[in-house]
């Protein structure tokens, strides 16, 4: 996939094409490739033109998200995805649109989304236990706690997501888990490991 990039080949935002390359495992790289193969009359190795990552704003991913693509390929080349055997619930309060694309990446990612048909309103699944291994992504505060209170252990921001994407790694779930204790007005995140 050609994605526009800096002159560090730096994508500047991580925006849903770049994350869903990097979910498949694809080739990401600037459009200088394209450039090269035109003045070569021939293909050439993606690799000098590989996006290096993207410009990740928040401070404690700085330096994480670097060579994405390429541990992204790398898992992809093994016939392993990051998000092999997670299940993944995405927000029920979403916006369509953006649920779907969550769903969608979760899927790319190599794992399984769960449907909207088997959440109640506030995301806790129905059934009589909570599955340890499910994770909840939401940002809305009520459906977090609901899950919560219903038992759920990994309910966490949406961001985890992208970010973990972005970075070609799951990341700790530290900075992205809410709390029981929530306050509606200004979320916490607990310090647990998924």
């Amino acid at each position: 996939m050609i994605i526009k990039t800096d002159a560090r080949l730096i994508v500047q935002t991580c925006g849903t094409t770049y994350l869903q390359g990097l979910a498949l495992g694809c080739w990401l790289v600037s459009p200088s490739w394209l450039e090269a193969c035109v003045e070569a009359r021939a293909r050439v190795h993606e690799h000098h033109f590989e996006v290096q990552a993207c410009n990740l704003r928040s401070p404690n991913l700085q330096g994480k998200g670097i060579k994405g693509p390429e541990r992204s390929r790398s898992l992809t080349a093994r016939g392993e995805r990051l998000l092999n055997g997670r299940r993944i619930f995405a927000s029920s309060t979403a916006d369509a649109t953006v649920r779907t694309q969550l769903c969608q990446l979760v899927k790319l990612a190599g794992g399984t989304a769960i449907e909207n048909s088997m959440v109640t309103p506030y995301g806790a699944l129905k059934g009589p236990t909570p599955d340890c291994d499910l994770v909840i992504l939401t940002d809305d505060s009520e459906e977090a706690k609901a899950c919560i209170q219903h038992g759920y252990k990994y309910v966490l921001r949406t961001s985890w997501l992208m970010d973990s994407v972005a970075c070609a790694r799951c990341l700790d779930t530290e900075q992205y888990r809410w709390r029981e204790d929530l306050d509606p007005e200004r979320f916490e995140m607990a310090t647990s490991v998924l």
